[in-house]
């Protein structure tokens, strides 16, 4: 079994073998529609938003920023670490993240960011990837309904 720093280590030298920067290797799942909430704290602020889509790697949301004194705050929080809680089914998933885009329109209450996850502990990774499986079943039977996945696959 691999420790904590090793498999870092293999994860970021298997970032550096891609070919390709912006090659996926975990497929974002969307989930606007789904109207998620999520929790993220970031320098001792709490901030709430709707979860827009999530992969493996990050997730992206949208939050209100309804102060101005937040609105400039927010412009300094690029690069700054933070916890994002998803709401999974079984427990709310603490992921470790780092905020590596944000935009806003200067008249709009909300701010798009981006977020990377740290290295995940492998129990955590496991549940992710399972709420992401559920998740994509959701999706799949919101666009082409009830009846049309293969009889012996449930999620």
């Amino acid at each position: 079994m691999m420790s904590e720093e090793e498999q870092d280590v293999s994860m970021r030298i298997h970032t550096l073998l891609r070919k390709d920067p912006s090659q996926r290797t975990l497929r974002r799942v969307s989930t606007a529609h789904m109207d998620l909430p999520v929790v993220m704290m970031i320098d001792q602020v709490t901030v709430r938003g709707r979860l827009l889509d999530v992969s493996g790697g990050g997730c992206h949301i949208r939050a209100a920023l309804p102060l101005e004194s937040d609105k400039r705050l927010a412009d300094a929080w690029k690069g700054r670490p933070v916890v994002a809680v998803l709401p999974t089914a079984r427990q709310p998933l603490h992921c470790d993240a780092e905020i590596i885009a944000l935009s806003r329109e200067p008249e709009d209450a909300t701010i798009d960011l981006r977020l990377r996850f740290h290295w995940l502990p492998t129990q955590t990774r496991q549940a992710l990837l399972a709420w992401l499986g559920v998740l994509t079943w959701r999706n799949f039977r919101a666009r082409y309904g009830e009846g049309t996945a293969p009889s012996s696959y449930s999620p």
